[in-house]
């Protein structure tokens, strides 16, 4: 069960945010009630909460990982590549079919975020799209260092539980 908070204005996305009522709280360490940012968030915990494959999940945990952003000129620094800090959205603990735990970090994000934009898209739209790789490549190296797996996960994978939202 959902209740819809408010409508996010200050996200470039006009997102719906309310609260996601978590139907199995051994999952979340407890945790009844999430709240989440987008549709797709929403649906990403439909998902961890309804897979019996998946032991455990947390939404955006507290650690975060540093990046280098690549995307914008830092009138500090004089140059690019100023550090910044990065929330995954959902940190994972599944059982594979080998009955082997296995930690997966989970972004979600739309298709559309996940193509490069064409030679026609708007700066923000590169500017997003340079800054996202940054992230993820990070993000992607320290999941591999620590032994776990970093996905992108989109409404395509998502299916049915993304258009239900």
């Amino acid at each position: 069960m959902t209740i819809l908070a408010r409508q996010n204005n200050n996200s470039k996305y006009n997102n719906k945010v309310g609260f996601y009522y978590v139907k199995h709280p051994e999952k979340t360490g407890g945790l009844r009630v999430v709240q989440f940012k987008s549709k797709l968030e929403k649906a990403m915990m439909c998902y961890c909460d309804d897979n019996p494959k998946i032991l455990h999940w947390v939404y955006e945990p507290s650690t975060p990982i540093r990046y280098r952003d690549y995307s914008k000129y830092d009138e500090k620094t004089h140059g690019y590549g100023k550090v910044r800090r990065y929330y995954i959205d959902f940190l994972l603990t599944i059982i594979t079919p080998e009955k082997m735990l296995k930690k997966v970090w989970v972004e979600v994000k739309s298709i559309k975020e996940t193509k490069q934009p064409g030679m026609n898209a708007s700066d923000k739209d590169k500017e997003t799209w340079i800054k996202n790789n940054c992230k993820w490549s990070a993000a992607k190296k320290l999941a591999e260092s620590a032994g776990a797996k970093f996905l992108i996960i989109t409404e395509h994978e998502l299916g049915a539980n993304a258009k239900a939202n």
